[in-house]
């Protein structure tokens, strides 16, 4: 029993620290001058978490070279 409690306070600061970090991203970017602040969108071709893109041409060599490993692993590219 004492490994789900574990787990779950675990599990809980991580959920803390991702809101934290969250609205302490989107309060600076907003209140700054730059640019508006871009939390998460999704795209055809890329999705931006934190104003980082990611292009799904540019993680596909990955999940390519990940899957060789994990046999059964369902890949979406």
């Amino acid at each position: 029993m004492k490994k789900f409690t574990a787990l779950l306070s675990v599990l809980l600061s991580l959920c803390i620290v991702v809101f934290g970090v969250g609205t302490a991203y989107y309060n600076t970017k907003r209140m700054g001058f730059d640019e508006d602040a871009v939390l998460f969108a999704q795209d055809e071709s890329s999705f931006t978490i934190l104003d980082c893109t990611v292009e799904y041409d540019d993680i596909k060599y990955f999940f390519e070279k990940a899957g060789a490993y994990l046999p059964g692993w369902a890949l979406c590219c």
